[in-house]
């Protein structure tokens, strides 16, 4: 006599079944299109993940660049521009800085009537070497 397993168990094993072939693979590529999808997906993927932590890593060396040329004497201290440069945008929200550490240029934004002005200074003299926006 055969003795069965109860439903419950019997439903378990069935989707445990499915859950291995899942990931199995058999599932997914058993045609050779579905496979040659999943690889271009899989392709595409793996080249967009490291494009991700490249701005960061350039934004953290420009940082570090810049604290080190400010340690050094060699540029302004942010502040400094900032307390020269937001007195003459009267009307104008500001927004914040960026820095470029190739150029040695802090370029200030701000925000006047929904339009963006950026005020490029120049990091060593503190001159403003170029404006855009009204």
């Amino acid at each position: 006599m055969i003795v069965r397993a109860p439903r419950r168990r019997r439903r378990l094993r069935q989707a445990f079944r499915r859950i291995h072939r899942l990931f199995n693979g058999s599932a997914l590529c058993n045609s050779p299109m579905k496979m040659v999808g999943l690889f271009s997906i899989a392709l595409v993927l793996g080249m967009v993940g490291p494009a991700d932590a490249d701005p960061q890593r350039q934004r953290r060396a420009d940082q570090d660049a810049a604290r080190a040329a400010r340690v050094d004497g060699r540029n302004l201290p942010v502040r400094e521009i900032e307390r020269r440069i937001l007195p003459s945008m009267k009307g104008a929200q500001y927004i914040g800085f960026d820095f470029d550490s190739d150029a040695a240029v802090y370029t200030l934004k701000f925000l006047r009537d929904g339009n963006v002005i950026w005020v490029s200074v120049d990091a060593r003299s503190g001159a403003v070497i170029g404006r855009t926006g009204r």
